[in-house]
């Protein structure tokens, strides 16, 4: 299949389907669903264009035109036209190939800086063990976070005992439903399709789904006012 026909049959499929999600999901508070609903999507929009339909198919094959007789010098004037055409068209397609997969390495390049980093803060950070929860503390820490298995705090930070509590609540959540496995998924697929403006909305729409799932943890054991 052709690259770029495939490119915009995905690019449809996640219209559609995150369309329906802006619509109807985006708003309730069944997170679970709208997780569920946005990992799907996002596969079956990869795999979709891929699916031979039977219409199509039959489309195809059927012969939309009827032969006619040509001159032999009319032969020459179509044969140079369409070489020219088909030299003008490779020069094109050369040159998106080229932006495509320079933007590819690109972010390659970038995802593979950015896991480096959070295992150089896992292997130099300094572990500790607050309750049942470990914890890895580094300067290297802004914000709170989890990836996987391990929460890494910031070295200094000025967390009361209660804050410190929500805070552990909120990331132990993260890693107990495998966000990081989403964010590892769509981060792939960010690379692939690094110019598909939709691969970041899908990104920006399980963020928010991750964030709203952690709290509604944390809120189980504490007052929605302090939180």
């Amino acid at each position: 299949m052709n690259l770029f026909i495939y490119t915009i049959q995905v690019m449809v499929s996640m219209a559609v389907f995150y369309g329906l999600y802006h619509l109807t999901l985006r708003k309730e508070t069944w997170f679970s669903l709208n997780r569920a609903y946005l990992l799907m999507t996002l596969i079956f929009s990869l795999v979709l264009p891929l699916l031979s339909w039977p219409a199509w198919v039959e489309l195809a094959s059927i012969q939309w035109m009827t032969p006619v007789v040509i001159s032999e010098n009319a032969k020459h004037s179509f044969t140079a036209f369409f070489v020219e055409s088909e030299s003008h068209t490779f020069q094109i397609t050369t040159i998106l190939y080229a932006i495509y997969f320079t933007g590819l390495m690109i972010m390659l390049i970038r995802f593979l800086m950015g896991l480096r980093h959070i295992l150089h803060i896992r292997q130099s950070g300094k572990m500790i063990r607050f309750g049942d929860v470990s914890c890895c503390l580094s300067d290297q820490v802004q914000a709170p976070f989890s990836f996987f298995g391990f929460i890494c705090l910031p070295d200094q930070h000025d967390y009361s005992d209660a804050e410190l509590s929500e805070v552990l609540a909120h990331e132990s959540t993260h890693a107990n439903h495998w966000h990081s496995l989403d964010v590892l998924f769509v981060e792939m697929l960010k690379i692939v399709c690094w110019f598909n403006p939709l691969v970041y909305a899908y990104r920006r729409s399980l963020e928010e789904v991750h964030e709203y799932t952690a709290d509604k943890s944390v809120l189980h054991s504490t007052p929605w006012e302090d939180y």
